[in-house]
Protein backbone atom coordinates (compact mmCIF):
# COMPACT_ATOMS: atom_id res chain seq x y z
CA UNK A 1 0.00 0.00 0.00
CA UNK A 2 1.43 3.34 -1.03
CA UNK A 3 1.87 5.88 1.76
CA UNK A 4 0.32 9.31 1.26
CA UNK A 5 3.77 10.71 2.08
CA UNK A 6 5.66 8.77 -0.63
CA UNK A 7 7.35 11.13 -3.01
CA UNK A 8 7.02 14.10 -0.66
CA UNK A 9 9.97 16.44 -0.82
CA UNK A 10 12.03 16.93 2.36
CA UNK A 11 10.95 20.59 2.46
CA UNK A 12 7.28 19.66 2.17
CA UNK A 13 7.67 17.05 4.91
CA UNK A 14 9.32 19.63 7.16
CA UNK A 15 6.53 22.11 6.48
CA UNK A 16 3.86 19.58 7.46
CA UNK A 17 5.74 18.67 10.63
CA UNK A 18 6.01 22.30 11.71
CA UNK A 19 2.38 23.02 10.85
CA UNK A 20 1.32 19.99 12.87
CA UNK A 21 3.27 20.90 15.97
CA UNK A 22 2.11 24.49 16.07
CA UNK A 23 -1.43 23.49 15.19
CA UNK A 24 -1.50 21.24 18.23
CA UNK A 25 -0.23 24.10 20.36
CA UNK A 26 -3.09 26.21 18.98
CA UNK A 27 -5.52 23.57 20.21
CA UNK A 28 -4.02 23.71 23.70
CA UNK A 29 -4.37 27.48 23.57
CA UNK A 30 -8.04 27.12 22.79
CA UNK A 31 -8.61 24.69 25.65
CA UNK A 32 -6.51 26.32 28.34
CA UNK A 33 -6.53 30.06 27.69
CA UNK A 34 -10.00 30.57 26.28
CA UNK A 35 -8.48 32.17 23.17
CA UNK A 36 -10.44 30.84 20.20
CA UNK A 37 -8.44 29.52 17.26
CA UNK A 38 -9.46 31.18 14.02
CA UNK A 39 -11.49 28.73 11.98
CA UNK A 40 -10.75 25.91 14.41
CA UNK A 41 -13.25 23.79 16.25
CA UNK A 42 -11.31 22.08 19.04
CA UNK A 43 -14.02 19.42 19.30
CA UNK A 44 -12.94 18.10 15.88
CA UNK A 45 -9.49 17.20 17.16
CA UNK A 46 -8.89 14.15 19.37
CA UNK A 47 -7.03 15.51 22.37
CA UNK A 48 -6.90 13.60 25.65
CA UNK A 49 -6.28 15.24 29.01
CA UNK A 50 -4.06 13.15 31.28
CA UNK A 51 -3.08 15.69 33.94
CA UNK A 52 -5.64 18.47 34.42
CA UNK A 53 -4.38 22.04 34.17
CA UNK A 54 -4.43 23.97 37.42
CA UNK A 55 -3.84 27.33 35.75
CA UNK A 56 -4.47 28.82 32.34
CA UNK A 57 -1.53 29.48 30.08
CA UNK A 58 -0.55 33.10 29.72
CA UNK A 59 -0.49 35.05 26.46
CA UNK A 60 3.34 35.23 26.65
CA UNK A 61 4.34 31.75 25.57
CA UNK A 62 7.49 29.87 24.63
CA UNK A 63 6.96 26.68 22.61
CA UNK A 64 9.64 24.03 23.19
CA UNK A 65 9.71 21.72 20.15
CA UNK A 66 11.40 18.33 20.42
CA UNK A 67 13.46 17.81 17.24
CA UNK A 68 15.29 14.67 18.38
CA UNK A 69 15.52 11.60 16.17
CA UNK A 70 12.84 9.73 18.12
CA UNK A 71 10.23 12.27 17.01
CA UNK A 72 10.46 11.30 13.34
CA UNK A 73 7.77 8.58 13.33
CA UNK A 74 5.24 10.85 15.02
CA UNK A 75 5.36 14.00 12.93
CA UNK A 76 2.20 12.99 11.04
CA UNK A 77 0.27 11.56 13.98
CA UNK A 78 -2.40 14.24 13.89
CA UNK A 79 -1.79 15.87 10.52
CA UNK A 80 -5.48 16.73 10.14
CA UNK A 81 -5.09 18.95 13.18
CA UNK A 82 -2.46 21.11 11.53
CA UNK A 83 -3.12 24.79 12.09
CA UNK A 84 -0.77 27.70 12.41
CA UNK A 85 -0.46 29.25 15.83
CA UNK A 86 -0.06 32.55 13.98
CA UNK A 87 -3.78 32.38 13.17
CA UNK A 88 -4.58 33.45 16.71
CA UNK A 89 -7.10 36.33 16.40
CA UNK A 90 -5.44 38.48 19.05
CA UNK A 91 -2.76 41.14 19.10
CA UNK A 92 -1.99 40.58 22.76
CA UNK A 93 -0.06 37.33 22.42
CA UNK A 94 3.74 37.08 22.38
CA UNK A 95 5.53 33.98 21.10
CA UNK A 96 8.98 32.49 21.54
CA UNK A 97 10.26 29.21 20.07
CA UNK A 98 13.01 26.83 21.21
CA UNK A 99 14.02 23.71 19.28
CA UNK A 100 15.80 21.06 21.30
CA UNK A 101 17.62 17.80 20.70
CA UNK A 102 21.19 17.48 22.04
CA UNK A 103 21.15 21.26 22.50
CA UNK A 104 18.55 23.98 22.87
CA UNK A 105 18.39 26.64 20.16
CA UNK A 106 16.15 29.69 20.36
CA UNK A 107 14.55 31.48 17.44
CA UNK A 108 15.89 35.08 17.41
CA UNK A 109 12.42 36.58 17.15
CA UNK A 110 11.23 39.63 15.22
CA UNK A 111 12.08 43.28 15.83
CA UNK A 112 8.53 44.45 16.49
CA UNK A 113 8.96 46.11 19.85
CA UNK A 114 9.15 42.82 21.77
CA UNK A 115 12.38 41.64 23.49
CA UNK A 116 14.88 39.57 21.53
CA UNK A 117 13.62 36.02 21.03
CA UNK A 118 9.97 37.09 20.90
CA UNK A 119 7.37 38.27 18.42
CA UNK A 120 3.90 39.71 18.72
CA UNK A 121 0.98 37.84 17.17
CA UNK A 122 -0.77 37.90 14.82
CA UNK A 123 2.04 38.72 12.43
CA UNK A 124 2.56 37.35 8.94
CA UNK A 125 6.18 38.48 9.12
CA UNK A 126 6.73 36.55 12.34
CA UNK A 127 5.46 33.30 10.84
CA UNK A 128 6.14 33.31 7.10
CA UNK A 129 8.75 36.01 6.55
CA UNK A 130 12.42 35.21 5.87
CA UNK A 131 13.18 35.64 9.58
CA UNK A 132 9.93 34.03 10.75
CA UNK A 133 9.66 31.09 13.14
CA UNK A 134 8.42 28.69 10.46
CA UNK A 135 11.35 29.44 8.16
CA UNK A 136 13.73 29.15 11.10
CA UNK A 137 12.26 25.88 12.34
CA UNK A 138 12.46 24.36 8.85
CA UNK A 139 16.22 24.86 9.05
CA UNK A 140 16.60 22.89 12.27
CA UNK A 141 17.88 19.42 11.41
CA UNK A 142 16.04 16.71 13.40
CA UNK A 143 18.23 14.12 15.03
CA UNK A 144 20.25 13.24 18.08
CA UNK A 145 19.21 12.92 21.70
CA UNK A 146 16.65 14.75 23.80
CA UNK A 147 17.93 17.38 26.24
CA UNK A 148 14.69 18.83 27.51
CA UNK A 149 16.60 20.01 30.58
CA UNK A 150 18.59 22.44 28.42
CA UNK A 151 15.43 23.74 26.75
CA UNK A 152 13.67 24.26 30.09
CA UNK A 153 16.63 26.15 31.54
CA UNK A 154 16.92 28.31 28.41
CA UNK A 155 13.22 29.19 28.54
CA UNK A 156 12.99 29.72 32.30
CA UNK A 157 15.98 32.06 32.40
CA UNK A 158 14.16 34.56 30.20
CA UNK A 159 13.97 37.74 32.28
CA UNK A 160 10.25 38.31 31.81
CA UNK A 161 7.24 37.76 34.04
CA UNK A 162 4.03 36.06 32.96
CA UNK A 163 5.71 33.33 30.88
CA UNK A 164 4.12 29.99 29.96
CA UNK A 165 5.88 27.04 28.33
CA UNK A 166 4.37 24.40 26.04
CA UNK A 167 6.56 21.33 25.58
CA UNK A 168 5.77 19.42 22.35
CA UNK A 169 7.45 16.01 22.51
CA UNK A 170 7.06 12.24 22.18
CA UNK A 171 7.81 11.95 25.91
CA UNK A 172 11.20 10.27 25.57
CA UNK A 173 12.95 12.89 27.70
CA UNK A 174 15.29 11.29 30.24
CA UNK A 175 16.80 14.58 31.43
CA UNK A 176 14.34 17.05 32.93
CA UNK A 177 14.96 17.78 36.60
CA UNK A 178 18.33 19.56 36.40
CA UNK A 179 17.04 22.16 33.94
CA UNK A 180 13.86 22.62 35.91
CA UNK A 181 15.75 23.21 39.15
CA UNK A 182 18.19 25.62 37.50
CA UNK A 183 15.35 27.58 35.94
CA UNK A 184 13.42 27.80 39.18
CA UNK A 185 16.49 28.92 41.10
CA UNK A 186 17.16 31.65 38.55
CA UNK A 187 13.62 32.99 38.61
CA UNK A 188 13.51 32.98 42.40
CA UNK A 189 16.85 34.82 42.60
CA UNK A 190 15.67 37.40 40.06
CA UNK A 191 12.30 37.88 41.73
CA UNK A 192 10.42 36.64 38.65
CA UNK A 193 7.07 34.87 38.55
CA UNK A 194 7.14 31.05 38.30
CA UNK A 195 6.45 29.80 34.79
CA UNK A 196 3.43 27.68 33.88
CA UNK A 197 4.37 24.51 31.98
CA UNK A 198 2.06 22.44 29.78
CA UNK A 199 3.08 19.20 28.04
CA UNK A 200 1.74 17.88 24.74
CA UNK A 201 2.63 14.28 23.82
CA UNK A 202 2.41 13.26 20.18
CA UNK A 203 3.49 9.60 20.41
CA UNK A 204 1.51 6.55 21.46
CA UNK A 205 3.31 6.04 24.74
CA UNK A 206 1.84 5.59 28.17
CA UNK A 207 2.74 9.11 29.39
CA UNK A 208 6.03 8.74 31.28
CA UNK A 209 5.99 9.61 34.96
CA UNK A 210 8.51 12.43 34.56
CA UNK A 211 6.23 14.07 31.96
CA UNK A 212 3.26 13.74 34.31
CA UNK A 213 5.30 15.26 37.12
CA UNK A 214 6.48 18.12 34.91
CA UNK A 215 2.90 18.93 33.89
CA UNK A 216 1.59 18.60 37.44
CA UNK A 217 4.29 20.74 39.03
CA UNK A 218 4.16 23.14 36.10
CA UNK A 219 0.38 23.50 36.65
CA UNK A 220 -0.34 23.63 32.91
CA UNK A 221 -1.56 20.06 32.41
CA UNK A 222 -0.59 17.17 30.15
CA UNK A 223 -2.38 16.34 26.90
CA UNK A 224 -2.04 13.55 24.34
CA UNK A 225 -3.01 13.43 20.68
CA UNK A 226 -3.97 9.77 21.21
CA UNK A 227 -5.93 7.82 23.79
CA UNK A 228 -3.31 6.79 26.37
CA UNK A 229 -5.69 4.19 27.77
CA UNK A 230 -5.55 2.06 24.62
Amino acid sequence: MRSSHDGMSPHAADYLMVALLFGLVAIILCLTTGIAVLGQDADEIPLFEVVPAQERLSARMIVLVDTSSSMSPYWYTAINAARSIADQPTDEMELGVIAFNVRATRWPGIEDGTPRGWCRLPSALASDGPQGWRTWLFRQVPGGGTRLDLALEAAMTDRLDGVSLVVVTDGRCPTVEAGLQAGRAFREAEGLDPVIISVLLVAGLDPPENMRTLAREGRGGLYCTYDPGK
